[in-house]
């Protein structure tokens, strides 16, 4: 009898000694973006999740003002709430993404409260924002995109413009050239729609986007049309092949990126 509470005590404490030296394997985060700086003083901090590895929270600090982003998974939702000065009371967003991490439909509450929301649809074809058409004063129609070697080279900006009093409808044309480069997620203005430090960027550092992204960087991007503008890239990297330093030229001059790592 004494034998076999003996093995019952060994075999119990044998089992409490596995369960404990089996601890939560935690993300490498090593090689992540830390923080990007720019030109005028701003600099953002990405946070991640340490088991995951997914980014958790987005700060960005320009002056005396933060502006954050609290970020939550689920299997094909993300859940971000904005703040101000760490005061939660911005919009709250809902993002719906597919088994390839495209971006399907976006919900936007105004002040995180109301649930009178607006919803955004993607078909993540060449007709971005299509179904934002109703909308057009604010977003603008994006279209006739032309993909070559793996690369958006050309697509057109259909809006409409106020500034005048009027209701005038304006097309610009974009004209992009790439480098021999691999595309780089970190590299700002990269995701088309010169798009840059908003959510759909950041989102991108986890690989959700609206459709697949281009397969080189781009050397540099010409408008015509309303707007007249060109924009020309450089682009520095480290020993670890790491972005580090993205700088962007136009005739308002020189706008430089400078990237951390984890």
């Amino acid at each position: 009898m004494k034998n076999t509470i003996y093995i019952i005590a060994i075999i119990f404490l044998f089992a409490c000694k596995k369960e404990k030296s089996e601890p939560i394997k935690k993300n490498d985060l090593k090689g992540k973006i830390k923080t990007v700086s720019t030109s005028p003083l701003q600099k953002t901090f990405f946070s991640y999740n340490e088991v995951s590895g997914n980014l958790e929270k987005i700060s960005i600090i320009a002056d005396d003002t933060t502006l954050g982003y609290t970020i939550k998974r689920t299997n094909d939702y993300i859940f971000l709430v904005a703040n101000l000065n760490f005061i939660t009371y911005l919009d709250s967003f809902e993002i719906k993404y597919n088994n390839e991490g495209l971006i399907k439909k976006l919900f936007i509450w105004n002040n995180g409260i109301s649930k009178d929301y607006i919803t955004v649809s993607f078909t993540n074809k060449l007709n971005y924002f299509s179904d934002f058409e109703g909308n057009i004063s604010l977003t603008g129609k994006y279209d006739k995109f032309t993909l070559v070697n793996g690369n958006y080279t050309k697509y057109i900006h259909k809006y409409k413009s106020y500034f005048t009093g009027s209701d005038i409808q304006r097309i610009d044309t974009f004209a992009i050239t790439y480098t021999t480069l691999p595309y780089n997620k970190y590299a700002p203005y990269q995701k088309l729609l010169l798009e840059d430090g908003g959510l759909l960027d950041y989102l991108g550092y986890d690989d959700n986007y609206l459709f697949p992204q281009n397969k080189n960087l781009i050397e540099s991007i010409k408008i015509d049309g309303y707007w007249h503008q060109k924009y020309d890239f450089e682009y520095e990297f480290n020993s670890l092949n790491q972005l580090v330093k993205t700088r962007i030229s136009s005739f308002q001059g020189i706008e430089e990126y400078t990237m951390e790592y984890y």
